[in-house]
């Protein structure tokens, strides 16, 4: 009796279910469901610490192309309403992983020496794995640290990213006995496809620092009075890289780019926007 050929039609289906399935919950996500208008905090469980009003909840969404569709809303950061709000997570004391997508409206009030914008909260309260921006000529960098007053990493992309476009940056903080490691990952809208579902080779910002962190157990979003004006949307945390990189779900045409994307680890379609270090 001839064998029977399983339809490269299912092949394609089955593996493309594979990448899009995650193993673990995420550890708390939010596409900003909340009142428009209105301050974050106070709602969905955002506290905030500062004098100001922090970020406010605005109508309309953020995408990246290949990336799961945003739901919600979104928020906008300027400098006027400043204010740090934090949220809770489960406290976890290995790898913590973060996306978020953000766009830069505008420079603002932001300067050359760096502005915290997002990041993690360890089990003492301290702010620690900043991402945080900075100013290069019309243009801004995106860097990383461990704590606020600990060295930066930027990557300036050689004359900085775009003023109005779409950006997803993704961050493993890692706790490693008396150091810690930030590892971030950025991709432009429109110039990176990052293959969803894996963890690249190399990361586009490196730092580490003795800071003897014992876990971490929130996030925070930062609206500082030297904050660019910027929208930021679709906030995931979990363990790891799929966990916080949902692909979009496929109609016929993706189910064949997920399969041509399973042969390499990463496609860039413009190399000089594709930033590598060796990873500790």
């Amino acid at each position: 009796m001839a064998q029977m050929k399983t339809p490269k039609s299912i092949v394609a289906c089955l593996f493309a279910g594979v990448l899009i399935a995650h193993a673990n919950p995420l550890l708390y996500q939010t596409g900003f469901p909340n009142t428009v208008g209105q301050p974050l905090a106070g709602q969905g469980g955002w506290t905030k610490t500062g004098g100001g009003v922090g970020p406010i909840v605005s109508a309309g969404n953020l995408s990246m192309t290949g990336f799961a569709a945003p739901t919600g809303n979104s928020i906008a950061i300027t400098p006027g309403n400043a204010a740090i709000v934090g949220q809770s997570i489960p406290n976890q004391t290995g790898d913590t992983w973060m996306s978020f997508m953000f766009r830069v409206n505008s420079l603002g009030s932001l300067d050359s020496t760096g502005t915290p914008l997002a990041g993690f909260v360890d089990d003492s309260g301290n702010e620690v794995g900043l991402i945080s921006l900075r100013t290069d000529g019309s243009n801004f960098d995106i860097g990383g640290s461990i704590t606020p007053t600990s060295s930066f990493g930027w990557n300036t992309d050689g004359t900085g990213w775009t003023v109005g476009a779409t950006f997803l940056v993704v961050e493993q903080y890692s706790i490693r006995g008396d150091y810690d490691v930030l590892n971030g990952w950025i991709f432009q809208d429109g110039t990176v496809v990052p293959w969803w579902g894996t963890n690249p080779l190399g990361s586009a910002i490196q730092v580490a620092s003795y800071n003897g962190t014992t876990g971490v157990d929130g996030v925070f979003i930062s609206s500082d009075p030297t904050s660019a004006n910027v929208t930021l949307d679709e906030v995931r945390v979990g363990t790891t890289w799929a966990d916080v990189t949902p692909v979009a779900t496929p109609d016929t045409g993706d189910t064949a780019l997920l399969l041509v994307l399973s042969l390499s680890t990463i496609v860039c379609l413009v190399p000089s926007r594709c930033k590598r270090a060796m990873p500790l």
